[in-house]
Order: C-alpha cells, then structure tokens, then sequence
C-alpha cells in the first residue's frame, strides 16, 4: 500500500534527457480527458508496482505492465504505445536493445530507461538516439514527473497531476 508522507524506498536520483525531444500528441478520449497508453516493463514486480502506481499518481489510468519477455512482446504488438518505461538489465532480455526494437517500429513513443547502473556507466547508451530519458535508480514521483513534463507527456487537466507537485515521494511496504 502507498502512504503519503512518509519516505520513500525508491527516494531521489538524477536523470538524464537525450537531445531529440519531439513533443507527442496524446490520444483524445469520449470526455475529452487525454489518456497516454503506457507500459511499464522491469522483472522486480516491486519496482512495476510502485512505477505503475507512480504513473496512476501522475494522471495516467489504464497503465499496463509486463514482467517477462513474451508478455513484453505480446503487448507491443497489439498497437502503438505513448510511453515505454523499461528496465535495463532483466533475465530474459536488454531494455535497451527492447527500445532499438521500439523505435524502429513506433518512433512516436517516448522510452525512458531506468537502470540502477551509475550514469557514467550508461554514457555510450546515453547519447544515442533510441531512448529519449534515462532515470537511475533510486528515483522518486518527482523525478518521474520531471521526466514525463520534459518530454511532453503529462496531463495538465488531470488534479492528481497539480497535487503531484507538492506530493511526498511513494513509500513501499
């Protein structure tokens, strides 16, 4: 269970933007309530938890996750995504090598990469253009929310959006 206000386990990191930041236009809804189709792939089916919830947090409803390779690949398949959030390094595949598949498919949909690895570790990967911002663990709903801003990808209308400004960073339990 979340708990506002206490501190967070997955707490305060640096990130990192890569240079080609194209604003993304998201998909307009019956009630005219912009919703970004997200999906959210790491093998710690604690980090999906709190990532996804991170994101409901954030404004974004109907966030999908997968916690293997076929789940991963069954869901890409089945039409375009907004937003890829991934894990570098898992068992059964690269992160990385998931957003070169990515973006040479749907080169519209925004990757972030979350990785415990320290930056200077991740500096080739960085400078490509296959992922469009990287967040090193541990991170926090700020940081989360930063990113997304900067790439365009948040949802002003939404009021869970404006408390995220002022929110206390997600607690695991």
């Amino acid at each position: 269970m979340i708990t506002p206000g206490t501190h967070s386990i997955v707490g305060r990191a640096s990130f990192v933007f890569a240079d080609d930041m194209e604003t993304l236009y998201p998909v307009q809804h019956k009630q005219g309530r912009r919703h970004l189709r997200s999906l959210v792939v790491d093998d710690d089916h604690t980090v999906l938890s709190v990532v996804a919830r991170m994101l409901a947090k954030l404004g974004y409803h109907g966030v999908e996750t997968a916690q293997k390779k076929p789940e991963a690949m069954t869901k890409l398949t089945q039409g375009p995504y907004d937003l890829l959030v991934t894990d570098l390094e898992m068992p059964d595949m690269n992160g990385y090598h998931l957003t070169q598949k990515i973006k040479n498919e749907m080169e519209d949909t925004k990757v972030i990469i979350m990785t415990g690895h320290a930056k200077h570790e991740c500096q080739e990967m960085i400078v490509t253009r296959w992922v469009d911002g990287w967040l090193f663990k541990p991170f926090g709903l700020m940081e989360l929310r930063d990113m997304l801003q900067h790439l365009g990808l948040h949802e002003h209308e939404n009021p869970a959006y404006a408390r995220a400004y002022r929110a206390p960073a997600i607690a695991l339990p």
